[in-house]
């Protein structure tokens, strides 16, 4: 069992989607394979006898090391460090029911033929593009245990092999201007810079003290040195499990970011990690000495290096017997997997399915006293980690819709967190894998629309607009979405727990979060709940008559009379009108008005060059004015920008003659709205059109002048910003709104490459219309009739930690 652990995912392909950060709170790493000692698949008996007739298979010296994974396929090398070795590289077919299968002499048993250099002598590494299935084998060529004179030996070579047509496409052998004894090529990564196919090659030479460049583009090499390639004697001593062995090696992992901008390596005889910029690597003129950056020290030393999709640099710890994970974008390090049993991490590779794979080899027995009789030696590991490896699609990450990315305005915005696609944390990485596999969650589904603030942390809603939403509501934590108040109160189709919410409220006066659940299947609702003592302190489901026949509710603000919220407004866009909770009477009633219904000539809109729609909702975006005299709405398929007298809302003996008077065109906006939130100096409104959010200033009443035109501002502008959505000012005087890109929103394409979903961030140093209401006496919501509020049941409150789909 895996130490509980972190990972978090950056580009991550579930579904066919890729992920931004995926949390898994604890691993479990599955036993694949082992063997006491590695047996053949034969061509036939003969065969075989002949091999150890001859001492060419030695069964106890052939260690695994190097592990890749392609489709139904596992690949492992089997470097010949020791006489007796059959074949350097092997398969196994993953379909094999055996839990220590033969394995395949790949891609042939003529391919393995010792002292002919036209063959595999020694292979350590290689690496696979998922995306077409070629092989980069790296034959070091150089045989440790080989009485060939040095001046006779194979040069080592790179030979590209296509996997899914079973031939050889390419091969490179290495100068002996470059490769000079002693050489020791151990692992590879692969450039592909900004092309579609292999630009460079990087590999460490361990003996060597070296790293070594393959130029694909000009077909040569070159090689580097550096005083970080160097071993370290203080940790040249590795104990595993008590066994000590002295393994005084130089640069040995290896590995390559996912964007192909850096290289990192580290020498097995060391506990720093380094990398190097692959601009400086791709110039063989390059000075080291001022490219080389240290990130910081690993505290154990480490064999191979793998990186994910993102930030994920994976690395085995030798003497704390498991797999790590280093986020080299907050510099940070967490366990994956520990246990006692795997003695000698190895090799690391990861599968399309979000399998992280690793061979352990006790290496530090295997060199010292040899293999132990009648006891597994040799294994191979997977543990689930939701995410897949820097070589798949797409290839240097994902990218922005657009190029311009810079924005404009008064107080231009900037990208506080951006997504592929949002994810949640994770009990564990088997629960996400489950949770896919059964389409309980399912990644491209999950579209980020609200925001809101409070003590520094971040509230999103996630509406369940498409299935396969795993939590309505959730925290922000670090591009990580927690399930909020908890997993179980986001089971879908429990209608005690929130099922799709499009928006929610926080009174920053009370501390209450004021959460919109449209219901889906269930009767929709209104749950408040109590920040500060993280409970529930009501909620109110709405009735049939309360609503009418046809509803979605949008968006809500909260109306307060006397330091106290009075009432709650609610826009409902499909039934076109306008809902009002009476908060103190725990009741509801709704107002309709021609002003709320959309417009025809407007339904279709476009939006970053493509049109969109129709759109048949009605009044969607409201918003109070800081005096609390008017509420301001706008339909979604209209231009115009409507206010009435919340005196007339609050009374609900008011007829429809007193409605329509009391309502007012305040002005033409141009643009349509999709939300908008009022500060205590103007109205900020999102424009869909222009990407952009912008102002209408309040006269220093509070609100707008009648017949004066309010003043107008593009606050920020934005080509990434396509469809807008939920702006809002928080305690520090921050702007908030979130922007998805139209194609996944409307269901056109996954935009896989791309980041479909921002969270946007501008300090206009003005405060919400709620500012200013916080009175000593009213902290909380008097219930009706005296009735005590609705406090969270305790059968939810055990399950508080408890995941349930």
């Amino acid at each position: 069992m895996g130490n509980v652990g972190t990972i978090f995912i950056l580009c991550l392909t579930l579904n066919g989607f890729y992920l931004i950060s995926s949390k898994c709170l604890s691993h479990e790493e599955e036993l694949v394979y082992q063997w006491v000692s590695v047996e053949f698949l034969w061509p036939n008996d003969t065969f075989k006898q002949e091999y150890i007739d001859t001492g060419k298979y030695i069964p106890e010296n052939n260690a695994i090391n190097g592990i890749k994974v392609y489709n139904d396929s596992v690949f492992l090398t089997i470097p010949r460090l020791k006489v007796g070795v059959a074949a350097s590289l092997v398969m196994i077919d993953k379909t094999s029911p055996s839990e220590s299968p033969g394995v395949s002499a790949y891609p042939s048993w003529e391919m393995h033929i010792q002292g002919d250099c036209n063959t595999l002598q020694l292979v350590q590494s290689m690496e696979i593009d998922p995306e077409n299935g070629l092989m980069w084998i790296l034959d070091t060529a150089y045989v440790p245990s080989s009485p060939i004179e040095v001046a006779k030996r194979c040069l080592p070579k790179i030979v590209v092999w296509d996997i899914n047509e079973n031939v050889e496409v390419y091969r490179y052998v290495f100068t002996k201007e470059v490769i000079t004894d002693p050489f020791y090529l151990n692992d590879l990564v692969l450039d592909y810079g900004t092309q579609k196919e292999v630009q460079y090659v990087y590999m460490s030479d361990t003996l060597g003290r070296r790293m070594v460049v393959y130029n694909h583009i000009e077909k040569k090499d070159y090689v580097f040195f550096h005083a970080s390639f160097e071993r370290n004697m203080m940790y040249s001593n590795i104990t595993i499990n008590g066994v000590s062995e002295m393994v005084p090696l130089s640069i040995n992992g290896i590995a390559i970011s996912d964007d192909f901008t850096y290289v990192y390596y580290c020498p097995m005889a060391s506990q720093t990690l380094y990398r190097v910029p692959t601009s400086a690597l791709r110039n063989s003129k390059t000075d080291m000495n001022t490219a080389v950056q240290t990130l910081g020290s690993k505290d154990i030393q480490s064999d191979g290096l793998y990186f994910g999709k993102g930030g994920s640099l994976f690395y085995s710890t030798l003497g704390q017997n498991g797999v790590y994970r280093w986020d080299t974008i907050t510099n940070t390090k967490e366990a994956v997997v520990t246990n006692a049993t795997i003695e000698w991490v190895d090799s690391l590779g990861m599968d399309a399915l979000g399998y992280l794979w690793f061979t352990s080899n006790n290496l530090h027995k295997y060199f010292k006293n040899g293999t132990t009789p009648g006891k597994s030696n040799y294994y191979v590991w997977k543990v689930y980690v939701g995410e897949k490896g820097y070589l798949d699609v797409p290839k240097r990450g994902p990218r922005h819709a657009c190029s311009d990315t810079d924005s404009i305005g008064t107080h231009p915005a900037e990208i506080n967190e951006k997504w592929v696609s949002i994810d949640f944390e994770w009990q564990s990485c088997k629960q996400l894998e489950s949770a896919v596999e059964s389409n309980t969650f399912i990644a491209k589904n999950n579209e980020v629309h609200g925001i809101r603030s409070y003590n520094d942390k971040i509230y999103l809603t996630i509406p369940r607009e498409k299935t396969g939403v795993m939590a309505t509501v959730g925290v922000l934590d670090k591009q990580i979405v927690r399930p909020f108040p908890w997993s179980a109160m986001n089971k879908i189709g429990d209608c005690n727990a929130l099922q799709s919410v499009q928006s929610v409220e926080v009174d920053i006066n009370t501390g209450y979060i004021w959460m919109l659940d449209t219901g889906k299947s269930c009767d929709p609702k209104l749950v408040v709940y109590n920040l500060k003592k993280n409970a529930e302190v009501f909620r109110y489901e709405f009735t049939a008559n309360e609503l009418g026949q046809k509803h979605y509710l949008e968006d809500i603000v909260l109306d307060y009379i006397d330091y106290r919220a009075a009432f709650a407004y609610i826009s409902d866009s499909a039934g076109q009108k306008l809902i009002i909770f009476d908060i103190a009477k725990r009741i509801a009633r709704y107002v309709t008005h021609s002003s709320m219904n959309y417009e025809t000539q407007h339904e279709n809109i476009t939006i970053a060059g493509t049109q969109t729609g129709p759109h048949h909702k009605g009044i969607k975006g409201i918003a109070l004015s800081p005096n609390f005299r008017y509420l301001y709405y706008s339909p979604l398929a209209s231009t115009k920008l409507y206010q009435i007298d919340t005196s007339v809302l609050r009374n609900n003996r008011s007829t429809d003659a007193d409605i329509d008077n009391s309502v007012t065109e305040v002005g033409n906006k141009d643009f349509p709205t999709s939300g908008m939130y009022s500060s205590q100096r103007g109205l900020y409104m999102t424009d869909l059109t222009k990407g952009s959010i912008v102002k209408w200033s309040y006269s220093a009443s509070g609100s707008f002048e009648n017949g004066q035109v309010p003043s107008k501002t593009e606050v920020t502008k934005n080509c990434l910003a396509q469809w807008l959505e939920s702006p809002y000012v928080d305690e520090n005087g921050n702007l908030w709104f979130t922007s998805r890109n139209i194609e996944p929103f409307f269901g056109n394409s996954t935009m896989a490459k791309n980041f479909n979903f921002y969270l946007w961030k501008s300090n206009i140093g003005e405060s919400s219309y709620l500012s200013g209401q916080k009175r000593e006496a009213s902290f909380g919501i008097k219930p009706a009739g005296g009735a005590m509020p609705l406090l969270v049941p305790i059968l939810w409150m055990a399950m508080k930690y408890i995941f349930i789909f």
